[in-house]
């Protein structure tokens, strides 16, 4: 929470369930993108948010290494698994 702030933009990266996304939507941020090579993941995504009453943050679908970072945000978050933190 410390992290984000109202009006930025945010990428969740690996964004799994979207938990990071729309969190930040719930915070206030701006902007949220969610991103993910598996193709399970955004259906999640639009599905918790609906749940939390947030709006589905644009979500991104891709292979291993192939993505392009859209320019522009003003944060990107990962959940990193190995260290159990917020990155």
């Amino acid at each position: 929470e410390e992290n984000l702030r109202t009006g930025e933009s945010v990428l969740d990266y690996g964004c799994g369930s979207g938990i990071l996304a729309i969190a930040g939507l719930l915070l206030g941020v701006r902007e949220a993108l969610a991103l993910d090579i598996e193709a399970e993941a955004l259906p999640e995504v639009r599905r918790n948010a609906a749940l939390s009453g947030v709006r589905p943050p644009p979500g991104l679908r891709g292979r291993p290494g192939a993505f392009d970072y859209p320019a522009g945000y003003d944060k990107i978050i990962e959940a990193s698994k190995a260290e159990g933190q917020l990155l």
